[in-house]
């Protein structure tokens, strides 16, 4: 496979650094294909292949996927400008140049400049660490109208950039969905992620039961949940609490809820690209700014960190979950008009746009 023909994808994901930038590689991968192109990705280590084709399967069932995957020689995760030689003579063996798309934290303007002179390099950033060199740069933030003028500031020296939400690159299952909203809200989804290291999902799963308002609840327990027992206790004590184990499909069970409390994360970004009426939590430092820019923008509202030391703290929580949720079910206008605001936020067509550019270059 002659390099004028492919499109590489160089990332990398591990137990250090998660699998977040493999995911959102695999979607954009998932577009390009739909666009007939080729795709190859690079990768540092046994690891990042490992897991790279592990998610492939996973994560985006019912899809099969045909790229390749070159595991680097010379490559370190942490340190990428031990590849340049190798990756230099991998992209010089064309006669014109291919492209090359980056998502990794650990690029260097030493890197990009090398690279620069065998590609058409494109960047997926969140971090906005230095201005970065490149023909295509990516940035799917959300931005309030007032900061959108730092974020392109931030990029002067990108050839185009793409900035906002609507570049997220979302699984196909997300895309061009048409959600309607039922006339009331019945069934809830609660998400925390892969984990719940704070027992949120079982403490309000148990205050959402208590209350009197019929609700059947729709729970992802993660891969690394720990305490899953009480859980499967509580199903035993209200048939009306389903848990769901290793979900593939999350825009089908999405799509069955009316209403969703939610870990900041992608998981968002998902809930908006089908206008699920929501609420989000943080449980990470990380997840603070996310969540508080997504209210910003008046699309999803935060009702505040969960890693509380008080009763009351908590209390407060559940109680900001409640009375929003109540006002919708006593107001169905205002369920409609946080649907709108979200889907207006996110089409979850961003992978596509992403790969269409990349296709340009």
């Amino acid at each position: 496979m002659g390099t004028d023909s492919v499109i590489y994808i160089r990332t990398d994901g591990n137990s250090k650094i998660a699998t977040g930038h493999l995911v959102r590689c695999l979607c954009i991968a998932q577009a390009l294909e739909s666009l007939n192109k080729s795709v190859c990705f690079l990768v540092s280590d046994y690891d990042s292949f490992s897991l790279l084709k592990a998610l492939a399967a996973s994560v985006f069932s019912g899809y099969t996927f045909s790229f390749d995957v070159k595991i680097l020689k010379n490559s370190c995760y942490d340190n990428l400008e031990l590849e340049l030689e190798e990756l230099g003579g991998l992209l010089n063996s064309s006669l014109n140049k291919p492209i090359i798309f980056v998502d990794s934290y650990f690029v260097t303007e030493d890197y990009f400049s090398y690279l620069n002179k065998f590609a058409k390099v494109a960047y997926m950033d969140d971090l906005r660490a230095f201005d970065y060199k490149v023909d295509l740069l990516v940035n799917y933030d959300v931005i309030p109208p007032a900061r959108e003028q730092e974020y392109e500031l931030s990029y002067t020296n990108a050839g185009i950039s793409l900035l906002g939400a609507e570049y997220t690159p979302l699984r196909k299952q997300f895309q061009n969905q048409e959600v309607s909203l039922h006339n009331q809200i019945k069934k809830i989804l609660i998400t925390t992620g892969g984990s719940d290291p704070y027992d949120f999902t079982f403490t309000l799963s148990k205050y959402l039961l208590s209350l009197e308002l019929a609700l059947e609840l729709h729970v992802v327990v993660g891969r690394l949940f720990k305490n899953t027992d009480s859980l499967e206790e509580l199903t035993k004590q209200y048939p009306s609490l389903h848990l769901h184990y290793n979900v593939g499909d999350m825009a089908s069970l999405m799509k069955q809820c009316d209403y969703a409390v939610s870990a900041a994360g992608t998981t968002l970004y998902e809930l908006c690209a089908l206008g699920i009426p929501a609420v989000s939590i943080s449980m990470a430092d990380n997840q603070i700014p996310m969540s508080k820019t997504f209210a910003e923008v008046d699309a999803v509202p935060y009702v505040g960190d969960i890693r509380v030391q008080k009763y009351e703290d908590m209390d407060f929580i559940l109680h900001q979950i409640s009375n929003h949720l109540i006002s919708l079910c006593e107001d169905s206008s205002k369920a409609h008009l946080q649907h709108n605001k979200m889907r207006r936020l996110i089409d979850g067509n961003g992978a596509i746009k992403i790969a269409e550019e990349l296709c340009k270059l």
